[in-house]
């Protein structure tokens, strides 16, 4: 709870505009801090809310942001368009910009955004409705588009200075201007007396040269001078120049103190060392225009296997600092010329499409229909760009973190899945491996570009993470001190495991982390059509990692240990979001199915007429081409990692020596993942098709290669003086184990 009011207290938009106002993001410090730092230190360091000083600073920002709302008028100019075309599909009046302190829910909006800012060029207006034209299902004509597009600009605001000075506007070329001061056409520059003054900006807008400065005494205008929406009262007038400093104070302490919580948490300094010299040199890289060795700076941090990290890091968030965080710096410094500018996508394509869909469903209000009655261009996206926006504003560099994210979030899945066969250090490189894998082959250009293949990929690997989780028992020592993992081939880098007669989580906590799994693979699929069987095959996780392949034959040595509340809830919570899903096709089309009206039966490998010889080398020819990461299929060094994981799955199956010790889970969800490609094919945009094996694939890979170096497990032989009795689900476990699972 406390992490959604700490998101609530740092978007609320504020009156009060400064470093840290809330939505929308479109200022550096801002974006980096709001928009990456702080959900990353939600996930791997959410303790920290537990603290007095952060749910203290929390509620402090609340009431603020609460009381800034009633006690002071809104900071900025209200700033409205009017396209001389129409724009969008049942738009009335003026279009929106992608700012929740405008009229956002108004029909004909009074003001498209509120201006806080100076706009030095075409790209820093609020002019992001340009990618909605034409109000149908055709393409926009070229007066629908800038250069040969005309819209009417209005601004509007107060102007009020503690001193006598100098106002003056640059405006760009492209517009053609009128400027009213107190209700009378003054040229510019004017001299204004002290007091409250209304401004009132007309112009035509043409071509892409425009700008929009403000100044006052030749500086800019908006760290000078207070300048509002409406006539702000004499007393708000005292107070504003110092209470604008209140949000960024109470903001700075929570993220200060915050970091400062997971540095000390950290509190090594090998580790330390890495993170922040792989981050600072990824970041040198980027900024000096060498982009591809920042690529391959990704790939050389599989170089983290030789930093020394304590057993206590050993985990998901010492991956997260070796790997995550420099990877987090890439996507951020990658992202950075982005933040505040917005991007005039190609029409005709998927992500075009995406963006005016977004549109309708938050800025229009449809927000079960989605933007179409079926989904012929995959659903969720459309919903997670909208959001994306509100947060970021016209800017698409939200795109990119969500994004960076979700690769993230399967590199994760991969070390978690390589950890548990290999021990740490194996883990690490299997993190780095679809990373590098991403960057460096044809998929590198889909980050940030707008399309659901990424995301569907992410939210499936949080769900994978989740039913891990769900199906996770950490225990603790009880009696004999006899490891548990004892007769297993040795990982120095991890910790005996130890048994305990209650587990370390809560059967509440996993319950919970069941029905997440569900509802991650749920939204997966909603993402990506194609990807149903891999979210359901999410469930295959309520199997422990420690059984291996070969054990699959015999069901008694491992079905006590399957977590059934994971095996259940995963397919139970997806099975009834098709139906919520086909149930919102029959509210709109009177058929009750899940694929009615979207591209099955267009991209569906097998076609009425066709023989099982095309049939066959269409399945092929698709299975290659994701397994590849080319469209056509051409082998690529830079992907092997993925054509030897799916190799290493086979062979596992088969039962080649050593592989067959693999995690059964993780080469069952393989299958799961690839099994789309069998069904459907597609085309266009090359390692689109790709992504969602990358993370499975690599773990699968470097596993294998792990599986080589591994010593032949010995089995330890039981206690001469009693067998110690340990609880798991009332049954006695206290025999030795083989290759992670229980001998009967």
């Amino acid at each position: 709870m406390w992490g959604l009011l700490a998101a609530a207290a740092l978007l609320w938009p504020d009156h009060l505009s400064g470093p840290f106002d809330g939505v929308p993001l479109d200022r550096t410090a801002e974006a980096v801090l709001v928009g990456v730092i702080f959900p990353a230190l939600w996930v791997f360091h959410s303790r920290f809310l537990a603290t007095r000083l952060a749910r203290a600073s929390i509620v402090a920002l609340l009431v603020w942001r609460a009381c800034a709302t009633v006690l002071f008028v809104q900071d900025g100019w209200c700033l409205r368009f009017e396209p001389s075309r129409p724009y969008a599909k049942d738009a009335e009046g003026a279009p929106h910009a992608w700012d929740l302190r405008a009229d956002w829910r108004a029909a004909d909006p009074a003001c498209s955004a509120i201006m806080t800012r100076s706009y030095s060029e075409f790209h820093e207006f609020p002019v992001w409705f340009f990618n909605l034209p034409p109000p149908n299902d055709s393409w926009p004509a070229p007066e629908d588009l800038p250069p040969e597009a005309t819209i009417a600009m209005h601004v509007r605001g107060y102007l009020s200075p503690s001193s006598s000075g100098s106002f003056d506007i640059d405006v760009g070329p492209g517009m053609q201007t009128a400027i009213a001061i107190d209700g009378r056409l003054s040229a510019l520059p004017v001299q204004l007396a002290p007091g409250v003054h209304h401004v009132a900006i007309d112009g035509t807008l043409t071509g892409t040269r425009w700008r929009l400065v403000p100044r006052w005494n030749g500086a800019e205008l908006w760290s000078n001078v207070s300048a509002t929406v409406q006539r702000p009262s004499i007393a708000s007038l005292r107070v504003r120049s110092w209470a604008r400093w209140i949000p960024l104070g109470v903001t700075a302490l929570i993220l200060s103190a915050w970091i400062a919580s997971a540095l000390a948490r950290v509190g090594h300094v090998a580790v330390f060392a890495w993170t922040t010299g792989a981050s600072l040199i990824i970041a040198w890289l980027i900024v000096t225009d060498q982009v591809m060795s920042a690529r391959w700076a990704i790939v050389a941090l599989t170089a983290a296997v030789f930093v020394p990290v304590p057993p206590r890091l050993r985990n998901l968030f010492g991956a997260f600092l070796l790997i995550g965080v420099p990877w987090l710096t890439f996507v951020v410094v990658c992202a950075a010329p982005a933040i505040g500018r917005w991007v005039l996508y190609e029409f005709g394509n998927d992500y075009w499409m995406y963006q005016r869909y977004a549109y309708r469903i938050v800025m229009q209000g449809y927000w079960l229909e989605g933007g179409t009655p079926t989904f012929y261009f995959q659903p969720f996206y459309r919903w997670i760009a909208g959001l994306l926006h509100l947060v970021f504003g016209d800017s698409s560099v939200g795109e990119w973190y969500w994004d960076g994210a979700c690769l993230l979030a399967g590199s994760l899945l991969s070390f978690r899945i390589t950890r548990t066969f290999a021990g740490f250090r194996w883990g690490v490189v299997a993190a780095a491996a679809p990373l590098g894998v991403f960057v460096l082959s044809s998929a590198r250009d889909l980050i940030g570009r707008g399309l659901g293949e990424i995301a569907s990929a992410g939210l499936v690997s949080m769900a994978a993470l989740c039913a891990i989780s769900s199906g996770a028992r950490q225990l603790k020592v009880v009696g004999s001190r006899q490891p548990l993992n004892r007769g297993l081939p040795a990982v120095p880098t991890e910790r005996p495991l130890y048994v305990s007669n209650r587990w370390s989580t809560s059967r509440d906590r996993r319950t919970g982390a069941a029905i997440a799994a569900g509802v991650l693979g749920t939204l997966a699929f909603y993402t990506r059509l194609n990807n149903l069987l891999m979210a359901l095959g999410v469930a295959v996780f309520a199997l422990p990692l420690r059984v291996p392949v070969r054990a699959l034959v015999r069901p008694w040595t491992w079905w006590s240990r399957v977590s059934w509340r994971t095996a259940i809830a995963v397919p139970a919570v997806i099975g009834l979001g098709l139906l919520c899903f086909a149930w919102r096709t029959w509210h709109y089309t009177g058929v009750f199915s899940v694929f009615h009206g979207t591209q099955r039966y267009i991209v569906a490998i097998w076609q009425p007429g066709m023989s099982l010889g095309a049939v066959a080398y269409w399945m092929g020819h698709n299975v290659l081409l994701v397994l590849t990461v080319n469209d056509p299929p051409r082998f690529d060094v830079y992907a092997s990692p993925v054509l030897i994981g799916a190799a290493v799955a086979v062979l596992a199956v088969l039962g080649v020596p050593r592989l067959r010790d693999l995690p059964a889970a993780a080469v069952l969800f393989f299958f799961a993942a690839i099994a789309g490609a069998f069904i459907a094919r597609g085309w266009t945009y090359p390692g689109r098709f790709s992504v969602h094996v990358m993370p499975i694939a690599c773990a699968l890979a470097v596993c294998g290669v792990a599986s080589l170096f591994r010593r032949g497990a010995t089995v330890s032989k039981p206690h001469s003086k009693g067998r110690t009795r340990v609880s798991a689900r009332g049954r006695h476990m206290g025999r030795p184990l083989q290759n992670g699972f229980e001998a009967r």
